[in-house]
């Protein structure tokens, strides 16, 4: 009789760009267990545009500093995009070819996100199939971000120390995350709604057991509380989101 022996595997740094915080995570694995490795988390300035040339040095500054004190292993890593700098949102296209659906996607997107489609990065992936307009439509799920701003955090994470290879995005992030406790047969049809109040969005995501159905982007989020308690109190929205994440 043989020994078994479990090969842990070490999965890249999971780095997420809040608008808050900026937090850093790894983890190993092995056969069903996890194993938390390493872990840092610092606070990013408020209130602050992400495209500036200032906060992105800050970015690749904290990075670097970060990996330093913490026990990751190795430099590989995923970015999970600020969701501000992110758009998600259903739309409805006929089924067609994997050609015909991406420029359908890009007509529906038109005069929908903050900059021309034409420098927008686009993903999409299926949610579901519905009927609309007298006949049978598929409705995909679609991130957006501009180019110019996903090149920006690429190179503060190349001169923080790290190597890209992977990039989500918090609706596909919250999904991943929750889906091994939907492993059951069971559990494949259970519809689950997660809410992420952040600081400058929330991201609104409905999942079939690990499967994404539904997800929006709204940008509402913590900074309108912070500013209207600031304006309540005649303080600073900085001042304000500090009793904010004392209460």
């Amino acid at each position: 009789m043989g020994l078994r022996i479990r090969r842990q595997k070490v999965m890249p740094i999971g780095v997420d760009l809040g608008s808050s915080r900026l937090k850093m995570a790894q983890v190993s694995m092995a056969g069903s267990q996890i194993q938390l490795l390493a872990a840092q988390a610092t606070e990013t300035p408020l209130y602050s545009s992400p495209e500036t040339k200032p906060s992105l040095t800050a970015l690749a500054e904290n990075i670097s500093a970060m990996l330093r004190s913490g026990s990751f292993r190795g430099r590989e890593a995923v970015l999970s995009l600020p969701a501000a700098a992110t758009f998600v949102q259903p739309v409805k296209v006929r089924p067609g070819t994997p050609e015909d659906m991406d420029q359908a996607v890009r007509n529906e997107l038109q005069g929908k996100l903050p900059y021309p489609v034409g420098d927008a990065v686009i993903r999409h992936q299926l949610a579901g199939t519905v009927y609309a307009d007298g006949g049978q439509m598929q409705e995909r799920i679609v991130v957006a971000t501009a180019r110019r701003d996903l090149d920006g955090y690429l190179d503060a994470a190349k001169c923080g120390g790290l190597a890209v290879v992977g990039i989500s995005v918090e609706a596909c992030a919250i999904v991943a995350c929750f889906a091994r406790l939907f492993r059951r047969t069971s559990d494949k049809d259970r519809m689950t709604l997660f809410i992420d109040l952040g600081l400058a969005s929330t991201q609104v995501v409905l999942a079939r057991g690990p499967e994404m159905v539904f997800a929006r982007n709204m940008s509402l989020g913590g900074r309108m509380l912070d500013e209207e308690v600031a304006k309540a109190l005649s303080i600073s929205p900085e001042q304000a989101h500090g009793i904010r994440m004392k209460t």
